[in-house]
């Protein structure tokens, strides 16, 4: 699963995650994909910190993007991953990425 990336929408006060979806047998199994979970650590770059699922856990969630707005500090690090869930369970979790909050110019 390719990692998260940061959208457009991403400002001082929020951070847009965006991801693609699975789409081919290879990537889904053969069966369609009923929630993606994507997880962050609100510790920035602290390798200590615990992972946190922000959205699709608890209950499905197909789509492909998700904005951050509790927590963010302008100009901080968050990292963030992915996996996504389908009649065989869940798969194994993307890679870490990493989106910074903006923060205005001095």
């Amino acid at each position: 699963m390719t990692p998260p990336s940061e959208g457009s929408l991403t400002s001082e006060a929020q951070i847009e995650v965006v991801w693609a979806a699975l789409a081919t047998p290879a990537e889904t199994g053969g069966a369609t994909i009923s929630s993606y979970s994507l997880e962050w650590h609100a510790g920035g770059a602290d390798p200590l910190a615990t992972w946190v699922s922000l959205v699709g856990d608890l209950s499905d969630n197909p789509g492909t993007s998700y904005i951050v707005t509790n927590g963010i500090i302008r100009g901080e690090t968050f990292s963030f991953r992915l996996r996504a869930r389908n009649i065989w369970g869940w798969g194994a979790r993307s890679a870490e990425s990493q989106i910074v909050a903006s923060r205005a110019p001095a």
